[in-house]
């Protein structure tokens, strides 16, 4: 959970200097969500809910709110919210990918491309529109394999398709997003190109995905500290990996 310290916090915008903190026997927490998360904090003991501009101890927030006060709201230093600052460098497909690629090369100058080579655990990305004509280079480079397209933003499968030729990929360009002040622009959302790994690990012949959750305790470089939970079996494809998937909305 993030936190920002030497601070005071009073509602969601308001301010307060600092003092001495007295001893409580509940939890005051706020949850911009209206799903499951919010029913467990509802019945965890000791954890009570508060108002919109109640004191708050723990904010499950959306990144929408992160973004907008995280940098310019006073907090006092016992406060937490379930968020990094940044953390969209992780969780964003493109964002994800750059870091992997300047950290190999970071390896790659002070260790050497041997030990660089651990990193190669990821397959070739490219992003989209900006890194166009890089994908098109190693697209030749390696006819009649297959592409996997993917929003950098978006989850459970959603705007994900394959393909083999280069023309297909010009018909993601046409779900552009016309922003208010650009009506007579088309934005083309940015998408991710990666290689398609045709051979997976498989259970029962079907893809499937595990859920793993990553507790890091803090993001100082003085503490190293990271627990790590696999909680079993998240998704299993509908289909088996023998059928073809460039057919296959459900595949991935």
């Amino acid at each position: 959970m993030a936190k920002n310290k030497n601070a005071g916090h009073k509602g969601s915008y308001g301010y307060q200097k600092l003092k001495e903190r007295e001893p409580r026997a509940c939890i005051r927490f706020k949850c911009a969500l209206t799903n499951t998360i919010l029913d467990i904090l509802r019945r965890r003991p000791g954890w009570v809910e508060v108002k919109e501009e109640g004191e708050w101890d723990f904010y499950w927030c959306d990144v929408s709110w992160l973004r907008e006060n995280f940098d310019h709201t006073y907090m006092d230093e016992h406060v937490r919210i379930c968020h990094f600052r940044n953390h969209y460098e992780l969780t964003r497909k493109n964002c994800i990918v750059k870091n992997l690629k300047r950290f190999r090369k970071q390896i790659e100058r002070e260790a050497g491309k041997l030990e660089a080579t651990k990193c190669d655990f990821f397959p070739k990305t490219f992003e989209m529109p900006s890194e166009y004509h890089l994908f098109v280079e190693e697209f030749r480079k390696n006819p009649g394999i297959t592409w996997i397209m993917k929003p950098v933003a978006r989850s459970q499968g959603r705007g994900i398709f394959l393909f083999r030729k280069l023309k297909d990929v010009i018909d993601w360009r046409k779900d552009g997003i016309r922003s208010d002040d650009q009506k007579d622009e088309t934005q083309v959302e940015n998408y991710v190109a990666q290689c398609y790994i045709e051979n997976p690990y498989l259970i029962g012949g079907r893809k499937f995905d595990l859920r793993v959750y990553v507790l890091v305790m803090s993001v100082s470089a003085e503490v190293h500290f990271i627990s790590i939970a696999v909680t079993g079996l998240d998704f299993l494809a509908i289909h088996p990996q023998f059928l073809s998937p460039l057919s296959l909305s459900t595949f991935h």
